[in-house]
């Protein structure tokens, strides 16, 4: 299902880039917009509609992303995007910040609260980036992936964007987090992460990713690890060497030694593979 990254799309990245976002995320961002948009015209073929969650939208910067991406590559369908956060002043920022979009939505949702659909439909696709780190307790991870399970449509997708395991056990191997130097990784233990362009450390959680992929294996679901570094697929490969000829990054930047990051990608009802 991947595709050959034809950089003259890259267009419709300018000018969207998220706020809290390093230049190596974008990357990732990048590359997870790409499966995500790429894979609905195989499961679903034409839409007239196409409804993306963003879960976790922070300040909108990562919404605005899905709408204008959906909105470039499905000129015929009309894309409506919904952003949930914990926070009612990131949501009001983010109100602020994207005025005024057609389809553009926030709303605040606490984990307990069920997930809000758009008139009253699933979605086709659903983005979480670094989102469950952000929990502390794993029965509230559980029932976040659960709630997400039931928003989503049948052969619809969803990915998480997380710190990949092994970039984890290196100290200050890239420049826009610091994490703690560590030979293995406990299923929730704790390390502190500045994001680029913030001051402040946050506490992040470790939950295991087979034990994510296991909430959704469990239900039926296919579930893909996918690294993103040189160590991936040829597939994957291809597509990040791409991303970052587009972002203009140094393709020989030595944080990509390392898988960076992973995506895990959930596809409901649905066996597929990259």
């Amino acid at each position: 299902m991947t595709h050959h990254y034809d950089t003259s799309e890259d267009d419709f990245y300018k000018g969207i880039e998220n706020a809290s976002a390093s230049v190596t995320d974008e990357v990732a961002y990048r590359l997870m917009a790409h499966l995500g948009f790429h894979g609905l015209q195989e499961h679903f073929g034409p839409l007239d509609e196409i409804r993306v969650a963003d879960v976790g939208c922070y300040t909108g910067g990562s919404t605005i992303r899905w709408l204008k991406t959906g909105q470039a590559l499905y000129t015929n369908s009309v894309v409506k995007v919904l952003g949930f956060d914990l926070h009612e002043e990131t949501v009001a920022e983010a109100r602020q910040n994207y005025p005024d979009q057609p389809h553009l939505f926030f709303a605040r949702k606490d984990l307990a609260d069920p997930m809000l659909l758009i008139d009253g439909q699933p979605y086709h696709l659903m983005f979480a980036p670094f989102v469950v780190e952000t929990i502390e307790a794993f029965d509230e991870v559980q029932r976040l992936c659960t709630q997400m399970l039931d928003a989503l449509a049948g052969n619809g997708e969803l990915y998480f964007l997380r710190l990949h395991p092994d970039a984890l056990t290196y100290a200050d191997v890239f420049r826009d987090y610091h994490v703690p130097t560590r030979d293995t990784w406990t299923h929730g233990d704790s390390f502190k992460i500045r994001l680029a362009g913030q001051t402040e450390y946050m506490n992040d959680h470790f939950w295991k990713p087979e034990q994510i992929a296991r909430l959704f294996s469990d239900q039926g679901c296919h579930v893909d690890l996918i690294p993103v570094g040189w160590d991936a697929s040829d597939a994957i490969v291809d597509l990040l060497k791409g991303f970052i000829d587009a972002t203009q990054l140094d393709a020989d930047m030595p944080e990509w030694s390392v898988p960076l990051y992973q995506i895990i990608r959930v596809v409901k009802q649905k066996t597929s593979a990259i």
